[in-house]
């Protein structure tokens, strides 16, 4: 099916990218509110920053353990099921940060199976948006992203809030639990699509992960992405604390997550509707993201590092959902595959990343972990260059 077609096609399916925006709300909210709370949970249960890394990587345990499995599946069964499991998750997650069941166990299955949401979400939400708009999927992955953003704006001003009221950090996980139950709803009155824009000998060739690994640009984009969400998860996880043990924390930390997650939104949507050529711009934000990184441990004033982690969370918007619209169309019939290798790429940068910033922070304090991620991000550079490079000599230039 054209995308014309895919676009003017019946009442349910007009839902498509509206459900999407809605869960990506949801758990953007879900991700930043539990970035928030992190702190207070290191508080009330008496651990440091390499557990605060490890409670961080649990989130993500799924990411990486299931999500090229449940890609094919994907393939396999339709993504409205695979679609439902994830606000499932992502409610039942919320239920259980809000009880806090058990205590600490109970937290740290809370995280697992928000988590598994969020995990399920960057996969068969780059899916279903690919398989819509299969001639331009990095476009419509950003224009995802910016529900993500929106989320993950209000999640901490929110949560700061409800909790200056007098009510325990819990309490925010409630009202997210609710929107996931409202995601199920929305996602039951859509009717997604699945791959009619592929030929059936496409669908047919290929081997799996013999298949990924042939394709030299999609392994760079996929050691990419698990470079750019350690940054990311590292920055925004462990930011709390950061003003905390630096500079006071203090109401501007909220404001500083806040900003990080929210300009994303303003990038995110540039970049959606931008129709030239996209990787100058990508590499121009991870060159800026190095020199931020490197200012923000430098820069001794609280005022200073908030406005440094907004204008960090600006320039690296536009990144993930390019990296991550190019790689998901680069295999024709096998998209649901392709972006659980990308999926599982983003759990493992985000699950194993943060634990060892968490320790080298034990050992060298928070200034010393930001220039470790202004390293990362030089290196990402390299990666994502590379990247290019290879695509352009193959003859593949579709939405770099």
């Amino acid at each position: 099916m054209s995308e014309t077609a895919v676009k003017t096609a019946g009442g349910s399916r007009r839902l498509v990218v509206p459900t999407v925006l809605l869960t990506m709300l949801v758990g953007g909210l879900f991700l930043s509110t539990f970035q928030f709370s992190l702190y207070a949970m290191s508080e009330e249960y008496r651990f440091g920053s390499t557990v605060m890394g490890l409670v961080t990587s649990v989130q993500f345990a799924f990411m990486i353990l299931f999500t090229i499995p449940l890609g094919r599946l994907a393939d396999k069964i339709g993504n409205k099921r695979v679609y439902l499991l994830q606000s499932a998750s992502t409610a039942a997650g919320c239920l259980l940060l809000w009880s806090r069941l058990g205590g600490l166990p109970g937290v740290l299955l809370g995280a697992f199976f928000g988590g598994a949401g969020y995990g399920i979400l960057a996969l068969v939400s780059t899916t279903v948006l690919t398989e819509a708009f299969p001639l331009n999927a990095g476009r419509y992955v950003s224009l995802g992203c910016v529900g993500f953003s929106a989320g993950a704006l209000l999640g901490p001003v929110c949560a700061r809030a409800i909790i200056a009221g007098g009510a325990h950090w819990s309490l925010p996980f409630l009202y997210i639990a609710a929107g996931g139950a409202l995601c199920i709803v929305m996602i039951l009155l859509t009717q997604f699509y699945k791959g009619e824009g592929i030929s059936a000998p496409q669908q047919a060739e290929g081997g799996g992960l013999k298949l990924i690994f042939s394709n030299p640009a999609l392994v760079l984009l996929g050691l990419g992405i698990i470079l750019y969400l350690g940054i990311e998860t590292c920055t925004a996880s462990f930011m709390e604390a950061y003003f905390q043990n630096t500079v006071g924390g203090g109401a501007l930390s909220a404001l500083a997550l806040s900003l990080f997650w929210g300009l994303m939104f303003p990038s995110r949507m540039f970049i959606s509707a931008y129709k030239g050529t996209k990787y100058p711009l990508i590499l121009g934000c991870i060159v800026l993201a190095v020199g931020l990184l490197a200012a923000v441990s430098l820069l001794p004033v609280q005022l200073g590092k908030t406005v440094l982690f907004a204008l960090l969370g600006l320039v690296l918007g536009p990144i993930y959902p390019i990296m991550m619209g190019t790689g998901s169309s680069s295999l024709p019939g096998h998209t649901g595959m392709v972006t659980g290798f990308l999926s599982t790429c983003f759990g493992i940068g985000a699950g194993l990343i943060p634990p060892v910033i968490g320790r080298l922070i034990a050992l060298c304090g928070y200034p010393w972990a930001m220039v470790f991620l202004a390293g990362l991000a030089a290196v990402l550079f390299a990666v994502y260059l590379s990247a290019v490079r290879v695509m352009k000599r193959s003859g593949r230039t579709q939405g770099i």
